[in-house]
């Protein structure tokens, strides 16, 4: 899991970068209209600003999805590394312990409501 989220935000980061390009020299490719057919050719910036602008915005749209994928991958696995036993980034046995406090404290709860 840890390289296809190093991957989203490999792409998410050089997708921005390709929409600073195209912002760059006024030109970038039509987005999908939705249906999974590429709108055909180029639109410039001078010619079509709303257009234009509408494309950049989709274009952020992936980019910020693919990054945001990325990264929330990532915080995911670091998570469960702190408590996968066979994990070199284990929390170690203060982190079972206090589960096994929490569950202590849960089973005494439930012991004083059946009273």
């Amino acid at each position: 899991m840890n390289i296809l989220a190093y991957l989203f935000v490999i792409v998410g980061a050089l997708q921005f970068a390709w929409i600073g390009y195209d912002e760059y020299r006024g030109a970038t490719q039509a987005p999908s209209d939705g249906s999974g057919m590429i709108l055909p050719g180029l639109i410039h910036k001078q010619s079509e600003p709303e257009i234009f602008h509408n494309a950049i915005v989709c274009h952020s749209y992936y980019a910020s999805a693919f990054l945001f994928l990325g990264i929330l991958m990532l915080v995911v696995d670091k998570s469960m590394d702190k408590s996968d036993i066979e994990s070199p980034d284990f929390a170690g046995n203060k982190a079972l312990d206090d589960w096994a406090k929490a569950m202590k404290e849960v089973e005494e709860r439930q012991k004083v409501h059946k009273k």
